[in-house]
């Protein structure tokens, strides 16, 4: 990873870009300071031959391309079910004069809210809930101790059966 941001920040700092990034200025950055990197770059490459490497399929082209979709396989598909849900549908004014329809709009939205409040518990469970690994190691350990409460009581009536 740090070979890298190595890399990206000489390229940012050499020309046309002539930023002044080190390591740790450049992997501190914001998503929204990324994203306007990536956008100046993108400036610098000529948009026909990006499109003709994609129609083409150049390898220069689809290789970073593939990189980066495989690389956030799981974040991706997470936004794509999300985005079934959570695109807000553009309602006119002219509609949104009628009482039905802004009725209608103001439960669609706290719908969507209700979603989002839905979706956040279940992947704080699905995050914060025990693995089966460790549930079955935990009753492993119960079934050890019970043995062991077992031979201890079978001790002490021995003991007590001796008086």
């Amino acid at each position: 990873m740090s070979e890298t941001i190595r890399f990206i920040t000489q390229k940012l700092n050499a020309e046309p870009f002539n930023k002044s990034f080190n390591l740790i200025s450049f992997d501190s950055i914001e998503s929204i300071q990324l994203l306007q990197l990536v956008n100046d770059r993108s400036r610098q490459i000529k948009r026909l031959t990006f499109r003709k490497g994609l129609v083409t399929g150049d390898k220069l082209v689809l290789y970073p391309i593939l990189e980066w979709l495989l690389q956030r396989i799981p974040e991706l598909k997470k936004r794509a079910y999300l985005a079934k849900f959570l695109v807000k549908i553009q309602v006119p004014d002219m509609f949104m004069q009628d009482d039905e329809i802004s009725a209608l709009y103001q439960q669609y939205e706290s719908l969507m809210d209700t979603f989002k409040e839905a979706h956040k518990k279940v992947e704080s469970l699905k995050t914060g809930g025990l693995s089966t690994a460790e549930v079955k190691r935990d009753i492993v350990a119960m079934q050890d101790e019970k043995d062991q409460l077992h031979k201890r009581v079978d001790r002490m009536k021995k003991k007590v059966s001796l008086f």
